[in-house]
């Protein structure tokens, strides 16, 4: 069974998650409607891709060792004038093209305007002609004719094939009711050229950019196929002592072509056509020490470009790098970078936030486990979604980030289910005193939560990992119960229920809950929770764990007792 090897999120007027499988196939799922098509057949790609969008409509793949394709073309619609009694019924239509390649149909193009067909009298139909028919790209063998129904609803319909890619005239003589099948949502990728390599792939400046090794060719303006030199496409190739090894990745943003190396960095901009309809540009290296070889891990999040090393995450800002992850160098030396790293923007709380999905050896599960490593405002933690990820995509829906992952063969939404659990570790701390043995006795805390009952569990820590309580209760909660004299729960009920139920014959699930208004969020009068533990725990260095079962929640204060002891227990100095 063919397993997803690298996954990516586009929206061109619909968000689709595209899957290229191990089998050299590739699937489009549209994450609105779940529909799942097959856009390309096995054996037509290879191991690595990347892709780009092209003028919003239009996916542009490349494939290190299958060539150039494009998914969704941009096709234009046809002109239509009635033309005598026919059999197309009387009523509003519209028509549209499809393309019939060697990788079979693409998707429907541009609708024609709708055409009112008034026909005879006594009524009957008429015939239909279709001018200026798009004539598809090099290697189109046939267009097929779309048409709706009259009231110019439900799917286009086929009325019938032009079986050359030069004929631009039909002309339409059926009747509504022998119309054939509906026409295909989803196309299929179709190839542009199987000599045009690439790793890495761009649009910049009205034109495609395709990277492989330390050469780049791109287009002539407002073309997708045109690398003719006569028409001011073209190549260069990277030959400066500074921009160390290939071309990783291109990437598209804040008005300019940033060239990843290893470990260098450049901006392309400027682009003009000069004298001779040769293209110009600027081509400046900003960087000689540092870059990226994670492809997947460039992304743009608001004004700065983010991308990882094995060393750590960085910004770029203009031509200044910044070191983001300086305050996870721990967990930083525990990802494993043999394995994939990928980047990705979501939605956490109503926050914008970056992910970095990486694979983790956690020493205490003594595991290796995918995860994400979460920034915002400066800030970092850790996000998992289940131990079997092996790749995740974003993708924006109608003006939010969805996130996806994949075990390989399946594909779900990450971060939808509420009520998750999440866990705050502190540092282990030793009061400025490596050798004192301290006493860690009490933890306080408190939590702005809003309507829904929050359990949190305390374990404490020391140098030697986590020590469960067993004398005191490890577990508080926003729930009350009241129970009598013989262990059993209270009801409580009005006065004017008849007959009066046994107050101590309550359901296991029936508790009395303190929440807020049913109006009021996080930061609006919330709930509020003081939670406080008993730990009487000892350790050279101490801290712990805080595991909460629910959100949404805010950790507003916490305050640790510790004791410096002697290594006999003393208190010091006594």
């Amino acid at each position: 069974m063919a397993t997803i090897q690298n996954l990516f999120g586009v929206n061109i007027g619909t968000p689709y998650l595209l899957a290229f499988m191990d089998d050299g196939s590739a699937f489009a799922y549209n994450v609105q409607t779940n529909a799942l098509t097959e856009i390309a057949a096995i054996g037509t790609f290879g191991q690595v891709q990347d892709l780009t969008i092209w003028q919003g409509t239009t996916v542009l793949i490349v494939d290190t060792a299958k060539g150039y394709f494009q998914w969704q073309l941009a096709i234009g619609s046809p002109l239509t004038t009635e033309n005598g009694a026919g059999n197309v019924d009387p009523g509003l239509h519209s028509w549209a093209v499809t393309f019939i390649t060697g990788a079979g149909e693409t998707n429907l193009g541009t609708n024609s305007t709708p055409l009112s067909v008034i026909g005879g009298s006594p009524p009957v139909g008429s015939i239909v002609n279709l001018t200026a028919v798009p004539l598809g790209p090099t290697g189109t063998t046939a267009r097929k004719i779309y048409r709706t129904v009259a009231g110019n609803t439900g799917n286009f319909l086929l009325v019938g094939t032009i079986s050359d890619n030069t004929t631009t005239f039909f002309a339409d003589n059926v009747a509504d009711s022998s119309l054939g099948v509906a026409a295909p949502s989803v196309g299929q990728i179709t190839l542009i050229s199987a000599e045009r390599i690439g790793a890495t792939i761009a649009t910049f400046a009205g034109r495609v950019w395709i990277s492989i090794r330390r050469t780049t060719t791109f287009t002539a303006p407002n073309s997708t196929t045109n690398f003719n030199v006569a028409d001011a496409g073209g190549s260069f190739i990277m030959t400066d002592a500074s921009f160390i090894g290939d071309i990783k990745k291109l990437w598209s943003s804040l008005d300019v072509l940033w060239i990843f190396g290893e470990a260098s960095i450049n901006q392309l901009s400027n682009v003009q056509v000069g004298t001779g309809n040769v293209t110009t540009f600027s081509n400046v290296n900003i960087s000689t020490s540092i870059g990226t070889i994670f492809p997947q891990s460039v992304l743009t999040y608001l004004r700065q470009i983010f991308f990882a090393t094995p060393f750590g995450v960085y910004s770029q800002i203009g031509v200044t790098p910044k070191r983001l992850s300086s305050e996870i160098d721990g967990t930083i030396g525990l990802v494993d970078f043999s394995r994939p790293i990928i980047s990705a923007l979501g939605i956490h709380n109503e926050i914008i936030v970056y992910l970095l999905f990486c694979f983790y050896r956690d020493p205490r599960l003594c595991v290796t486990r995918p995860v994400m490593l979460t920034y915002f405002d400066e800030k970092w933690y850790i996000s998992s979604q289940g131990d079997d990820l092996t790749r995740i995509a974003y993708v924006e829906d109608s003006g939010t980030y969805r996130v996806f992952g994949t075990d390989g063969n399946l594909i779900y939404e990450l971060f939808i289910q509420p009520g998750i659990s999440h866990r705050l570790e502190s540092p282990l701390l030793d009061l400025d005193d490596a050798v004192m043995t301290k006493e860690f006795s009490r933890l306080q805390s408190t939590i702005a939560i809003g309507r829904m009952v929050l359990n949190v569990t305390v374990t404490p820590e020391t140098e030697s990992g986590p020590h469960p309580l067993t004398m005191y209760d490890p577990d508080k909660s926003n729930e009350i119960v009241f129970i009598n004299d013989e262990g059993k729960r209270f009801r409580f009920y009005a006065s004017d229920v008849s007959p009066p139920p046994d107050p101590c014959d309550v359901p296991a699930d029936d508790f009395i809950h303190f929440f807020p208004g049913t109006a009021c969020e996080i930061g609006e009068t919330p709930g509020f929770m003081l939670a406080r533990w008993q730990i009487s725990n000892y350790g050279i260095m101490v801290g712990f764990d805080l595991d909460f079962d629910n959100d949404p929640f805010v950790v507003t204060s916490y305050t640790q007792e510790m004791i410096a002891r002697d290594l006999w227990g003393e208190v010091k100095g006594g």
